[in-house]
Formats: C-alpha cells, sequence, structure tokens
C-alpha cells in the first residue's frame, strides 16, 4: 500500500491517510495503541462493515482482542467501505509486525473531504498522547 498526504489521528488511537492513488482513506491502529493492547491475537471487522456499505463516524468499525484487553474501535470518518485488509483478517498478529503501514485495516471512500477535519495532526497527536 502507497500512502500520500498528511496521516492525522483520532482521539482513539486509530490513524487516517490517504492512498496514493485513489485518495480513498486509509484505516489503522497507532503504534501507541499497539503498545498499549500488547501483541494483537484476534481483530473482528463489525458485521455493519461490508463492502460498498456506508460506515458511519463514531460507529463501532472493528474490534480487537490482544493479550491485555478487548476493544472497539470507532471509525474515524464516515464513507463506503472500498477494502477490507484481508492479510490481517486473516492474521491479526501482521498487525504486531508493521501497525503503521502494512497493518492497516480498512479503507473507506469518505463522503467528503472534510471528514478529516475532527482528526488530529501529528504534532496534535503527540500532544494528545500527553493526557493519556
Amino acid at each position: 500500500m502507497n500512502f500520500t498526504g498528511v496521516r492525522l489521528f483520532s482521539k482513539n488511537h486509530l490513524w487516517v491517510q490517504d492512498e496514493e492513488t485513489t485518495f480513498d482513506q486509509i484505516v489503522g491502529i497507532t503504534r501507541h495503541a499497539l503498545d498499549q493492547l500488547g501483541d494483537i491475537k484476534l481483530l473482528y471487522v463489525s458485521d455493519d462493515v461490508e463492502l460498498s456499505k456506508l460506515v458511519r463516524q463514531g460507529r463501532l468499525a472493528f474490534t480487537i482482542e490482544s493479550v491485555k484487553s478487548v476493544i472497539d474501535y470507532e471509525s474515524p470518518i464516515s464513507g463506503s467501505v472500498v477494502e477490507v485488509n484481508g492479510a490481517v483478517i486473516n492474521s491479526p498478529e501482521e498487525i504486531n509486525k508493521d501497525p503503521e503501514n502494512n497493518g492497516w485495516i480498512l479503507k473507506i471512500k469518505p463522503e467528503s473531504r472534510a471528514q478529516t477535519s475532527t482528526l488530529m495532526s501529528s504534532a496534535q497527536y503527540v500532544e494528545y498522547l500527553k493526557t493519556c
């Protein structure tokens, strides 16, 4: 997967970035989230997350089960699901190796470019981490 543009971050420790050729939004968990979770054992994509189906910002997108806990993640943006990363569905431990690149989870075609206005820049995310 080739990324372009600025990587943005949500308060629930997801990253969002443009895919290079389509400008769809790629979504994954941050290294910080992985460090908090420990090794990921299972990844469940919500029943509402299907190809070409609309996923809503703030609604359950996927659940990660790790050695430490089970966490539900809400979608950071609204849009149509373009792709679910089958490699991490079949082998969720792949996220442990590379959460911020090959460990991406969803590709979403946003309803509008304004969808990312609620997300944090890298500098804002670093400051936000100081409060966690």
